[in-house]
């Protein structure tokens, strides 16, 4: 990916963390001073089941990244995974600003292209109370010593959000600071 310098939008520019920045900067981010501020800015997105918070970033391919697949190219622009941005193009949050065509993530890109990218808010994940057997080796009032079974998952996450050790521990410790509040 190669440098260009962002276009001055009359606004604020804004990183990928939101923080902003005089326009035509990119704010905080370097990585958005290889972009065109077109338009960065939430929004609200009507779903099939409901409305989410997103942010939408517009994004211009630079002539010399002409040709390289959608999905790295989203990686490197946002940041994020290959992963995480063939979720995007998987999910339908990627399109060509011209002609409004979605992105697939075979899709090479072309210079000068304009891609439109919604990228989700984070999903909060909640850890609930669960009771699962602990083998407790030592506990007291600030202290609790547990032998994980192995294969036991700790934290809850995308794929495994119950049965985990932080649902158990919650279940047992009716006082823990920093799961939950």
């Amino acid at each position: 990916m190669h440098h260009m310098e962002p276009m001055a939008t009359g606004t604020q520019d804004k990183d990928i963390t939101g923080q902003a920045g005089p326009a035509g900067t990119g704010g905080h981010d370097l990585r958005l001073q290889r972009e065109v501020a077109l338009e960065v800015a939430p929004t609200v997105l009507e779903t099939d089941a409901a409305k989410t918070n997103a942010t939408v970033r517009v994004l211009r391919v630079a002539p010399e990244d002409d040709g390289l697949r959608a999905d790295l190219y989203l990686a490197e622009e946002l940041g994020v995974t290959r992963s995480a941005a063939q979720h995007l193009l998987d999910d339908q949050r990627v399109v060509r600003t011209r002609g409004g065509k979605r992105v697939k993530p075979n899709y090479k890109v072309r210079g000068g292209d304009e891609l439109t990218v919604t990228i989700p808010e984070p999903e909060p994940l909640a850890a609930l109370p669960e009771n699962i057997p602990l083998d407790i080796l030592y506990e007291d009032e600030d202290v609790v010593v547990v032998n994980k079974p192995r294969g036991m998952v700790v934290h809850p996450a995308a794929g495994n959000l119950h049965g985990t050790l932080v649902n158990a521990l919650l279940h047992h410790c009716k006082n823990l600071s920093g799961i939950n509040g």
